[in-house]
């Protein structure tokens, strides 16, 4: 028997339809098997660097009776953190040890409209900022470091490539990337790939820091910021570059 008309033409249907999902799959499989090319193609060369061994001794926040519980300080009632208005003392990164005195603590308060300019070193955050001041152990007693004209002031003149990494990151609020590492996954944005450096200068030290771009939604990009730290303690972030985004930030949105 021959196959009717009928069911030549549920079969075309039918060929129509797998047709059709086939080329849907290939649409959505295409471009991610081209970006994935395209990442191991683009895949940057990685410039490592040894972290300078620096630490921060701390001792004289606990004998002023404050316990650590990282990231965070407690201290008694009408202690430190009270007198000077912090909303929380929270630990700094043993890399601002190059700087004597050296920061014991960020004071961070926080608020819309919480501080002035110049009332502070730096701020964080996104709609919701944090204003940071140090906490500095100086003559015996503990003192709050309130904006970048007093920073300098204690920290001047910068004499070494550690002292300049430790007060650019002190003054910007910037990040130093040690262990960073090729992933296949990215999407980047450079050929060279350098880890946190100091290069002396004419006027004193060029330093590499890095800048995550958290605000708002997706993609986000982490960005090299090259910051000049002059020997009398002058500091200006140069241009910031893109060095990659991570695929898996494209949807997280930060307030």
């Amino acid at each position: 028997m021959k196959p009717s008309i009928r069911c030549y033409a549920n079969a075309l249907r039918i060929t129509a339809v797998l047709l059709a999902a086939a080329g849907i799959t290939a649409c959505a499989v295409v471009p991610a098997l081209a970006q994935r090319i395209r990442n191991l193609v683009q895949r940057p060369t990685l410039v490592e660097y040894d972290p300078p061994a620096l630490s921060v001794d701390t001792s004289p926040l606990e004998q002023a009776g404050c316990t650590l519980s990282a990231p965070w300080w407690t201290c008694p009632e009408g202690g430190p953190k009270d007198e000077w208005g912090c909303e929380v003392l929270q630990s700094v990164s043993p890399l601002l040890g190059g700087l004597d005195p050296a920061p014991l603590a960020a004071c961070i308060v926080r608020g819309h409209d919480a501080l002035p300019e110049g009332e502070y070193i730096y701020n964080t955050g996104c709609a919701y900022p944090g204003y940071i001041r140090y906490v500095v152990a100086e003559a015996g007693s503990l003192r709050l470091v309130h904006n970048l004209e007093e920073l300098r002031a204690l920290a001047a003149p910068i004499e070494t490539p550690e002292e300049a990494l430790s007060y650019a990151l002190a003054s910007q609020g910037l990040s130093a990337l040690y262990d960073l590492s090729i992933d296949p996954s990215f999407r980047y944005q450079t050929r060279t790939l350098e880890e946190t450096h100091v290069e002396i200068t004419n006027e004193g030290y060029r330093v590499l820091l890095f800048n995550d771009d958290l605000c708002g939604c997706g993609p986000h990009t982490t960005f090299a910021v090259p910051v000049e730290v002059s020997r009398g303690g002058e500091v200006m972030r140069l241009e910031p570059q893109p060095l990659f985004q991570n695929p898996e930030y494209d949807s997280l949105c930060v307030d």
